[in-house]
C-alpha cells in the first residue's frame, strides 16, 4: 500500500512538472497608451467622441482608464473618458495641441502616459466604429457658428469594406429641413481583395472612381475623401449630417472614422487670429523700419506668447520682413504692391499660424486729379480753402520733386483754360534745422518729435493721411531759436481720432521773410 501511494506521488509530481514546461510564457506586459484618433475641433459640443484608449502591447487583462494629474495634464479639464474612449467635456474655443495624462490600470499592471489631442479651427470629427449596411444612414448634428460662408467642405471616411456600391452626403437643417448636397452618388469599381481600400472623390464629381489598394502589409485603415466645393451663406444653426454607403451585396461593414472639415471665409474677423496694427508701408521705407505690432485676437494664449515667421502656404515674402519681439519690420527692400508673410504665434501650449497681407504703396510717383467748377468762383475758393493734399513726399534728404498739379488755374481764379505747375524743391538756406524722427513709432496715444532751431522761426507741421490728405495742421508762430518739441495726439482736425494706419508728415521752417528755409518729411505710425 505504501508504494502504491508513493508511485502515484512521484507520477502526479511528474505531470506537474510536465504542465509547468508546457505552458507558453506570459505576453510582455503593455508599455504605452494609444489613442486610435487624436483630432477633434473648435466650437463642438461638449460630449463629442474623439477616440478610443487601448494599451500596447495588448495582453489579455482589462484595463481601467482614467485622467489623472502630472506631467502634460494641463487641459484634462477639456476631456472626460467613458470607458476607453475620450470625450470632449466643453466646447473648445481655441485651436493647438492640448495634452491630457491617462493612467491605464488592470489587476496586473498599471501605466501613466501623457497623450497630445490636436484641436483644429472648424474642424468636426463625428461618428466613429459605426455599422453601416445597404441603404442605411448615419447622421450626427454639427453647430456651425457665425453666420459663415462656406466655401468648401471636405469629408473624410475611414471604412473596413471593399465592396462600396456609392457614396453621398448632405447637410440638413434643424429645423427648416433645408439641404445641402455634398456628395452625388459616386459608383466605386474594383476589389483590393481585403478589408482596405483608398478612394479619392473629385470636387463636384459624377464621375467613375478607381480605388487605389494600399500596400497588402499595411493593416491601417485607409481613408475616403470627399471633397465637394460650394458656396454658402448664413449657415448659422443646428445641422444634419447624412451619411449613406450602400454595399454591391448589402452585407454590413464598419465606418472607423468620420470628419469633416470646413473652410470659412466669413467677414468677421476669426475668433483666433493674429492681426498686424497697420499694414501699409511705403517703397521708400528704410530697412530696419517698424512696419507694426503683431497681436493675437479671441485667443486665450498667455502673456509669454513668441510670434515667428514659418515657411509654409503664404510665406512668399518673409524673406523681406524680420520680427523682434511683438514688431514686424521692414527687413529688405520692397518694391510697390501686395506682399504676403505666414506667422506662428506659440505661448508653449497652443499655436496659431495666419497669413497676413502688407500694402508696400509708391510715394514717388502719385498722380491725383481734382476737378473744380470753372463757373463758380466761390466753389473754387471754398475747396482748396478746405482741401490740402501732400503731392511730395521727402526722405531725410530725398526729395521726389516729379510731381505736376493738373487744375483749372493755377493761381487759383477762375479760367476756362487747363494749366499745369510744377513743384520743386525749397531754396536752400543758412537757416540750421536738427530734426528727429517721431518717437515712439509706431504710437498708441502720443509722439513726439525734437527739433533745434538757429533763428526765430514759424513751424508748420502737416499730417496727411496714406492718400495724401490733409488730416492736422499744427502751427507755432515766432518760435525762438534753440531746442523744441512737438506732440501729436493722433487726433484730425475735427477733434477725432484718427484711424490706425501710415500717416506721412511735413515739417517746415518758415522765416521771418515767409519762406520756407528748411522741409522734413517722414512717416509715422498710428496703433489706436
Amino acid at each position: 500500500m505504501q508504494t502504491k501511494t508513493l508511485n502515484l506521488s512521484i507520477a502526479l509530481t511528474f505531470l506537474a512538472l510536465l504542465i509547468g514546461f508546457s505552458q507558453t510564457p506570459s505576453a510582455a506586459n503593455p508599455s504605452n497608451i494609444e489613442l486610435d484618433y487624436n483630432k477633434t475641433g473648435t466650437g463642438l459640443s461638449a460630449g463629442t467622441h474623439i477616440g478610443d484608449l487601448k494599451v500596447i502591447p495588448q495582453d489579455s487583462f482589462e484595463y481601467q482608464f482614467e485622467l489623472v494629474s502630472g506631467s502634460g495634464a494641463q487641459h484634462n479639464p477639456l476631456f472626460q473618458l467613458q470607458n476607453q474612449s475620450i470625450l470632449t467635456d466643453q466646447v473648445i474655443q481655441n485651436a493647438g495641441k492640448k495634452s491630457v495624462r491617462i493612467k491605464a490600470a488592470s489587476n496586473n499592471d498599471t501605466i501613466e502616459e501623457a497623450i497630445v489631442i490636436d484641436v483644429d479651427q472648424g474642424f468636426y470629427p463625428n461618428l466613429v466604429n459605426k455599422n453601416f449596411i445597404k441603404s442605411g444612414n448615419m447622421s450626427d448634428t454639427i453647430s456651425i457658428q457665425d453666420s459663415a460662408t462656406i466655401t468648401s467642405m471636405a469629408l473624410m471616411l475611414q471604412i473596413s469594406h471593399t465592396n462600396i456600391d456609392s457614396i453621398w452626403a448632405h447637410l440638413t437643417h434643424q429645423p427648416t429641413n433645408t439641404t445641402i448636397t455634398l456628395i452625388k452618388t459616386l459608383s466605386t469599381t474594383g476589389n483590393c481583395g481585403y478589408d482596405s481600400m483608398l478612394v479619392t472623390l473629385q470636387p463636384n464629381a459624377n464621375t467613375t472612381l478607381s480605388p487605389q489598394c494600399p500596400p497588402i502589409y499595411d493593416t491601417t485603415y485607409q481613408s475616403i475623401m470627399g471633397l465637394n466645393t460650394f458656396v454658402k451663406e448664413n449657415l448659422n444653426g443646428k445641422w444634419i449630417l447624412n451619411v449613406n454607403i450602400p454595399t454591391i451585396y448589402g452585407d454590413s461593414g464598419k465606418l472607423k472614422k468620420w470628419a469633416v472639415n470646413f473652410q470659412n471665409t466669413s467677414s468677421s474677423t476669426p475668433q483666433d487670429s493674429i492681426q498686424l496694427s497697420n499694414n501699409t508701408i511705403m517703397e521708400q521705407d528704410s530697412i530696419g523700419d517698424a512696419v507694426g505690432k503683431l497681436h493675437l485676437v479671441g485667443s486665450d494664449m498667455n502673456s509669454n506668447v513668441s510670434f515667428n515667421l514659418i515657411s509654409g502656404k503664404g510665406d512668399t515674402h518673409n524673406n523681406l520682413f524680420k520680427i523682434n519681439k511683438d514688431a514686424l519690420y521692414i527687413d529688405s527692400t520692397a518694391s510697390e504692391g501686395k506682399k504676403q508673410i505666414r506667422i506662428q504665434a506659440d505661448d508653449g501650449n497652443d499655436i496659431i499660424v495666419n497669413t497676413l497681407s502688407i500694402r508696400v504703396a509708391d510715394t514717388s510717383n502719385n498722380t491725383n486729379t481734382y476737378t473744380f467748377d470753372t463757373s463758380n468762383v466761390k466753389s473754387i475758393h471754398e475747396y482748396m480753402a478746405k482741401r490740402e493734399y501732400l503731392i511730395a513726399y521727402r526722405d531725410d534728404d530725398s526729395i521726389y520733386t516729379d510731381t505736376t498739379i493738373t487744375s483749372t488755374d493755377t493761381s487759383r481764379n477762375p479760367s476756362s483754360k487747363k494749366g499745369e505747375s510744377t513743384l520743386t524743391s525749397p531754396e536752400k538756406s543758412d537757416q540750421k534745422m536738427d530734426v528727429t524722427a517721431f518717437y515712439p513709432n509706431p504710437f498708441s496715444q502720443t509722439t513726439e518729435l525734437k527739433y533745434s532751431l538757429s533763428e526765430s522761426s514759424t513751424i508748420s507741421l502737416r499730417i496727411f493721411n496714406i492718400s495724401g490728405e490733409l488730416i492736422r495742421h499744427i502751427k507755432l508762430d515766432n518760435q525762438a531759436p534753440g531746442d523744441h518739441k512737438m506732440q501729436w495726439d493722433g487726433m484730425n482736425r475735427k477733434g477725432q481720432m484718427a484711424k490706425k494706419g501710415t500717416f506721412l508728415y511735413s515739417l517746415k521752417i518758415i522765416d521771418q521773410k515767409g519762406t520756407v528755409a528748411k522741409h522734413r518729411s517722414g512717416k509715422v505710425v498710428h496703433l489706436q
